[in-house]
């Protein structure tokens, strides 16, 4: 009985740190999508800057 006591106590102590893990890529999923946000608002920002109205509206 001593062995699945220890396997039990094993299997509690893992399982925090099985969720901890799991919140961890969650949040590094969040901070690249984040990122990738950012990144593509300075790109539409650059090309903005770079039209000028006869661009927008040639004659």
């Amino acid at each position: 009985m001593t062995r699945v006591y220890g396997w039990q106590a094993a299997i509690g102590r893992a399982e925090p740190a099985r969720e901890a893990a799991t919140a961890a890529e969650q949040t590094t999923a969040r901070m690249k999508q984040a990122l990738n946000r950012t990144d593509a608002a300075r790109a539409a920002d650059r090309l903005a800057a770079t039209w000028t109205q006869q661009e927008e509206d040639p004659r």
